[in-house]
């Protein structure tokens, strides 16, 4: 077939290409919109994405043409540029040259083109295809440009040592830099936004002192097929960690790709993330960015517990979450009886309380603290790609990926570990730090002699302490102030206890929202509850909690930090985890106003 045939066939395939490629046209467009930044409406994009199909059939005419030709026959088509003001000197220092390849322009021209070089031995790292038969033929296309080929999985001497042998003898050794490195890459920017890359120039250019020179491949001709490639200026390597070299590689062909963006490879997913690894610190090689504020996010949607105190024990999985990438956006969606705690937590970038409110199409990942099917649904409407969590009620089939059992608390750890090993799960670095909510710097000059009541318990009246032994306990201490708070559900029993206690006690029972109750504890000589919500709240800002547990197991969900007391009498029924007793709440009988009152002054008075 005549090369002039080339442009035609490739706008028809290109033309096919789009209209049946869905899943490859998606992506393209995606990558896309990642590129432009919303500075690019739909039409142009799609332009665009249409032009680099088209790009990308007439390069695949014309490699298979120039595989069978020699250079002979290729003389003419390629302007090589940059040898004498860029690769020479390089070359000079002695210690070889490690190219930085990219799939940007013509491939095969730039295959062709760069190993012209007269005196410079030209090899490639790559990796051998699965068709056996098309892996042959790029062997023998490569073979008459006189370019090696060192496999990328090759151990020992045929691999990295070969690589290190032709350095050494002033050889120039091309990589390709800007595919996805999966989880053996370093997370750099690239077009603003994080992606795998693989460190190999700058592993190569510290351990043997090589040079490191990007080559770009461009379109030149204008009423017949012509291309320059060009050796550009060496990367500055000595004295910069891998992880700076490899941003500065990816600047300059951020450069090229903007002069000329349907060159470059747009079908390749160079953003993927790894299910479930969508957190840094578990890579190795870690990430790097030079300015992490000017990162394009990555938006993060938590499902958090319906419950207060699982809210406040998933706190350090929360900031482990944000804390695992420098481009999180973290986003909760919670119950509105919540939505007060997040306020203005440094950790927590949006808070939802309705599925309404929530942006779809903006989350990438979804991670599901309660294990109620509903929650899953809740994902999968909102279109997130990944949903994480554990298997919960039969809603394995929602969940891109299910947290193995291995990582979650097992029955004598505290609950606090299963979301932690959520966490960890999906690649964040978690520690034993105890739940801690921010708070204004000051939320009260000083500390008050105050103490806070808190007789109540959501879950049921299994865990109460008897309420005539609050009022006990009150009236025992005349000399205390005391605070009796709760929820507004609670107002009528407070209420009744608060008579029988006398002066002594403020009533605020409803009267506070989360973040203000949590400002009030603060600030508190102690809080004496119930295993409830608010026990862990207190905790969680530092207060000194005096808890009374019965049908529940102290070491399963007691309070988190130092200086607590917990108050507990083991009998043959407990725990029993139940709502209400059946029998003669004989756990919390056993907990008396001496021993309560006992651990109060411990505390006031350490």
């Amino acid at each position: 077939m005549p090369t002039r045939g080339f442009a035609p066939l490739a706008r028809a395939a290109a033309t096919v290409g789009w209209a049946l490629a869905g899943a490859r046209r998606r992506l393209v467009l995606r990558n896309l919109e990642i590129f432009s930044k919303d500075r690019a409406s739909s039409a142009e994009l799609r332009r665009l994405g249409r032009e680099a199909f088209r790009r990308l059939a007439e390069n695949a005419l014309w490699t298979v043409w120039m595989g069978a030709r020699s250079d002979a026959e290729l003389r003419g088509l390629f302007e090589l540029r940059g040898v004498e003001e860029n690769l020479r000197p390089a070359l000079a220092r002695g210690r070889g040259v490690v190219a930085a390849l990219f799939h940007l322009g013509h491939w095969e021209a730039l295959a062709r083109a760069v190993a012209g070089v007269p005196g410079v031995e030209f090899a490639v790292i790559y990796q051998p295809l699965r068709n056996a038969s098309a892996d042959a033929l790029v062997r023998e296309w490569r073979a008459r440009a006189n370019v090696a080929l060192i496999n990328r999985h090759a151990s020992g001497a045929g691999g990295f040592g070969e690589i290190a042998r032709r350095l050494r003898r002033g050889g120039v050794v091309g990589v390709l830099v800007d595919q996805h490195a999966g989880d053996h890459g370093m997370w750099v920017p690239f077009l603003g936004r994080m992606a795998s890359t693989t460190i190999l120039p700058a592993l190569l250019a510290r351990r043997t002192g090589a040079a490191i020179v990007p080559v770009f491949c461009r379109a030149t001709g204008r009423n017949a097929p012509k291309w320059s490639v060009e050796y550009g200026a060496p990367i500055p390597s000595e004295g910069r960690s891998d992880g700076a070299i490899m941003e500065a590689i990816h600047a300059q062909l951020e450069a090229e790709i903007r002069r000329d963006p349907a060159a470059w490879f747009w079908l390749h997913d160079r953003w993927k993330t790894p299910s479930p690894n969508i957190l840094f610190p578990a890579y190795r090689r870690g990430w790097h960015a030079d300015d992490p504020a000017g990162l394009q996010p990555f938006h993060i949607l938590v499902r958090t517990p319906n419950w207060l105190g699982d809210a406040v024990m998933s706190i350090p999985a929360l900031r482990a979450i944000r804390a695992g990438r420098p481009d999180c956006r973290l986003a909760l969606l919670t119950p509105p009886k919540l939505a007060s705690l997040w306020a203005g937590q440094s950790y927590v970038d949006k808070v939802f309380t309705s599925l309404r409110e929530v942006p779809r199409g903006r989350y990438e990942a979804a991670v599901l603290f309660p294990n109620s099917l509903r929650t899953a649904i809740e994902a999968w409407r909102l279109g997130i790609p990944r949903r994480f969590g554990a298997a919960g009620h039969r809603r394995r089939a929602l969940l891109t990926a299910v947290c193995p059992e291995s990582f979650r608390a097992s029955p004598v750890e505290h609950q606090a570990r299963d979301f932690l090993g959520l966490a960890r799960w999906l690649g964040g670095a978690t520690d034993s730090t105890p739940p801690r909510l921010d708070l204004p710097e000051k939320p009260c000059a000083s500390k008050s002699p105050r103490v806070i009541l808190h007789p109540g318990a959501a879950y049921g009246s299994a865990k109460r302490w008897l309420p005539e032994r609050f009022v006990e306990l009150v009236r025992r201490n005349p000399d205390l102030r005391w605070t009796l708070v709760g929820n507004g559900a609670e107002r009528g029993a407070n209420a009744a206890l608060a008579a029988r206690m006398g002066a002594a006690v403020e009533d605020r029972t409803g009267a506070y929202r989360l973040d203000e109750l949590a400002a009030l504890m603060a600030a508190a000589a102690a809080v004496v509850c119930n295993d409830s919500g608010p026990m862990h709240l207190a905790a969680a800002v530092g207060a000194r909690v005096i808890a009374v547990f019965g049908s529940t197991d102290p070491s399963r969900t007691g309070p988190l930090g130092e200086g607590h007391r917990v108050l507990r009498v083991p009998v043959e029924c407990s725990p029993c985890f139940l709502r209400e007793c059946p029998t003669d709440l004989r756990c919390m009988k056993a907990v008396s106003v001496e021993a309560v009152e006992r651990a109060l002054r411990e505390v006031l008075t350490s």
